[in-house]
């Protein structure tokens, strides 16, 4: 896809692309090959799963990936719900956040859940998500750690806390060949 036709697609859309891109990348088949090329060693799949990882964010398996957030997601929601919250998912939006909860006809809360499966509260965000977090004032940030495990745990935090709280380092970059060169 050129810049132009991706310059056209609406927000969810461009995720949704990316989101492809992103799955391929993990997916090639020869990074042995191009990591010996580059003089780098390869991680260990235990450590590649985040099976033993102490962080155990994000960079795992993409089947493990999608596990630590259902059980993410699906803790949240439970939590949400025994607390009086009615709970609607918006994940397939793309909107910057994850569930509408309201409770009792108040203001709904926009809720972004992350899912980790070590201890540490340490998790990739996209922009998307950053940029609610900052101009949403009903968003939060529910990260769940240990999230498969038997005794997984909440950490919450408003758009406000997250952003004075957390240090945010960009993971990747767009490139596209400029027009011309």
């Amino acid at each position: 896809m050129d810049r132009a036709d991706y310059e056209k697609l609406n927000l969810a859309e461009k995720r949704v692309a990316v989101a492809a891109i992103h799955d391929a990348v993990w997916a090639y088949q020869r990074w042995p090959e191009v990591l010996e090329a580059l003089f780098l060693k390869a991680r260990t799949s235990s450590t590649a799963d985040n099976t033993t990882s102490p962080k155990g964010a994000g960079f795992g398996s993409i089947e493990n990936n999608r596990k630590v957030e259902k059980a993410a997601i699906d803790f949240v929601t439970e939590r949400l719900r025994q607390k009086g919250y009615d709970v609607e998912s918006r994940e397939k939006e793309c909107i910057g956040y994850d569930l509408d909860a309201t409770h009792q006809k108040q203001k709904t809360l926009h809720v972004e859940v992350k899912g980790v499966s070590g201890g540490q509260v340490h998790f990739p965000i996209t922009a998307n998500e950053v940029r609610s977090a900052k101009h949403d004032p009903d968003f939060w940030l529910y990260v769940v750690t240990q999230a498969t495990s038997a005794a997984p745990k909440l950490h919450r935090f408003s758009g406000v806390e997250m952003a004075s709280r957390f240090d945010l380092a960009p993971l990747s970059f767009m490139a596209c060949l400029k027009k011309g060169r």
